[in-house]
C-alpha cells in the first residue's frame, strides 16, 4: 500500500492510467468482495484513507478520470464505496466504518481546501460567487460532455 502512496505522490501525473487500474481493480474490487477479510479491508480504507490526506486526491480523481472521456468515473465510484463503508448496515459501529468516514471527511476537506485555494487564483478581487460560477460550469460542461459520449456509444 506504502507503494501505491508513493506511485500517486510523486508520479500521478505519468502514471495515470496505471493509478486508474490499481484503484478500481485493487483497491475498490477488494473493499467491494465480500469474501475479502474484515482485517484486509481496514488495510485498504487505511490506504484509501492516507491518499484522501493529500488535498488533491479526490479533486484530482474527478478531474482526470470522471470528466475525461477515456477514463472510468472513478472518483464516483470510490466515494460511493467509502460511503457505503462507513455507514454500518447491520448497526454495529466497526472501526473499519470509523475509518471510511475519515476518508470521506478528509477527501471532502481536500476538495473544500482545493476549491478555495482555485477560487483565489481565479478572482483574488472578484466576488466569489462569479469565480464558483466559472469553476463549476467548467467541470460541469466535461462532465456532460462525457455522459453524451458513453450514451452514444
Amino acid at each position: 500500500m506504502t507503494v501505491i502512496h508513493s506511485m500517486f505522490v510523486h508520479l500521478r501525473d505519468g502514471l495515470r492510467q496505471q493509478l486508474e487500474v490499481i484503484i478500481s481493480k485493487l483497491l475498490l474490487a477488494m473493499l467491494e468482495d465480500r469474501m475479502t477479510s474484515d482485517a484486509c479491508k481496514e488495510v485498504v480504507l487505511e490506504a484509501i484513507g492516507d491518499l484522501c490526506l493529500h488535498r488533491s486526491f479526490l479533486s484530482d480523481i474527478y478531474i482526470n478520470y470522471d470528466c475525461s472521456l477515456h477514463n472510468r468515473n472513478l472518483f464516483e465510484h470510490l466515494t460511493k464505496s467509502l460511503c457505503k463503508q462507513a455507514f454500518p448496515s447491520s448497526g454495529l459501529l466497526l472501526s473499519s466504518h470509523l475509518i471510511a468516514f475519515r476518508a470521506v471527511v478528509s477527501g471532502l476537506q481536500g476538495i473544500n481546501s482545493r476549491i478555495s485555494r482555485r477560487l483565489h487564483q481565479l478572482s483574488p478581487d472578484r466576488h466569489v460567487s462569479a469565480a464558483v460560477g466559472i469553476l463549476s460550469q467548467k467541470l460541469s460542461k466535461q462532465k456532460q460532455i462525457k455522459r453524451r459520449y458513453l450514451m452514444a456509444t
